[in-house]
């Protein structure tokens, strides 16, 4: 059965099991009870990974046959974040926050959800997934993208790109990481980096994935740039990722206290909640510009009061299918570059283009 387009969004390859499309539509978030906070780590470390958006087959299919399983999950909206949490927490191989308190979630065997925070009220039905080669499935629904002069090329496609002048080539393969460029929140920053001149510029990617943030970095002349990821496969994706783009990137486990120090730019691809509980932190680690994304659009005043009280000051917001990406100065910023969004440590700001903050 050929599986319907994916939602643009995107992580690295597929896992065994179902594998994952583009970046789905919403992130999930890290804020669940101490019994699943390693789930929860792992939720952010694998933010807004998708699954392949399948129908399940008019045919009956012995569970016992197929290695994979698929629940429908029904939850009151304001539980999805936790019910996510509580879906990896069981083992699932994939979570898709599909809208309105819908979650698809796979297994490699049905699994006793009751019990866990978010899902205890939760409406459950579990299907046999027909077989079927599931990277297979995936790839075939991931093309290059661009965000601005930054074109983003899986691996298995980068034989048959031609390049136009000007564009900055990442060849990735993502693996299980999020990060391919298709959701909006990656591409948002990429042309926030864009817009900066990073010539020799130190850079942490704070939640790097597939590392496409860093390389982008490093591409474009910053250095050195920094990868931290909570997820130690993300880590050596974005290792391989790096040699593979002959960008230099230092790659290793943790969050932003995982940094040595204060670094010029900070870009972090999170998600809402993330990003204030971190906002005292990441604006700590950053010497001049903080970038930061994977924010509802509707929620962004939060994150604007947690950078602001931080220290930071946010000059520019970008809006994108639902997202926002925020670009703010450090408090150490220079006086003046404190009046540029997009300047760079002691070089001549090139123009703002996002909507700027008072």
């Amino acid at each position: 059965m050929t599986p319907p387009p994916a939602d643009p969004a995107a992580p690295r390859t597929a896992p065994a099991g179902p594998a994952a499309p583009p970046e789905p539509p919403a992130p999930h978030t890290g804020h669940a009870d101490v019994h699943v906070h390693r789930a929860v780590d792992r939720a952010e470390a694998h933010v807004h990974r998708a699954e392949v958006d399948v129908h399940r087959a008019e045919v009956h299919v012995d569970p016992a046959d197929v290695d994979v399983h698929r629940a429908e999950v029904h939850v009151d909206p304001a539980d999805v974040e936790l019910a996510s949490a509580g879906c990896w927490a069981a083992g699932a191989q994939g979570v898709w926050d599909r809208g309105g308190g819908e979650l698809t979630a796979w297994f490699p065997a049905p699994a006793d959800l009751a019990g866990l925070p978010g899902l205890a009220d939760a409406a459950v039905a579990w299907h046999a997934e027909e077989p079927r080669d599931w990277q297979a499935a995936w790839k075939a629904t991931i093309a290059p993208v661009r965000a601005g002069s930054t074109v983003v090329v899986p691996s298995w496609l980068a034989d048959d790109h031609a390049a136009e002048p000007g564009e900055l080539t990442l060849v990735l393969d993502p693996g299980q990481a999020f990060g391919t460029g298709h959701h909006a929140t990656t591409t948002l920053c990429l042309e926030a980096l864009e817009r900066l001149d990073l010539a020799g510029a130190s850079v942490a990617d704070v939640g790097c994935g597939t590392g496409v943030l860093a390389i982008a970095a490093a591409r474009r002349g910053a250095g050195p740039v920094l990868a931290v990821d909570l997820d130690p496969d993300a880590v050596e994706v974005t290792r391989a990722n790096a040699a593979r783009n002959h960008a230099e990137v230092e790659a290793c486990s943790g969050s932003v206290d995982a940094l040595p120090g204060p670094v010029d730019v900070v870009v972090a691809n999170l998600v809402t909640d993330t990003l204030v509980g971190l906002a005292p932190a990441l604006v700590a680690a950053t010497r001049h510009t903080l970038v930061v994304s994977g924010i509802d659009a509707q929620r962004q005043d939060v994150v604007v009061a947690a950078l602001t009280a931080a220290g930071a000051r946010v000059v520019t917001v970008e809006e994108r299918d639902g997202w926002a990406a925020l670009t703010a100065l450090a408090a150490s910023a220079a006086p003046d570059d404190r009046d540029e969004p997009d300047a760079a440590p002691g070089r001549e700001p090139p123009r703002p283009t996002g909507s700027e903050v008072a």
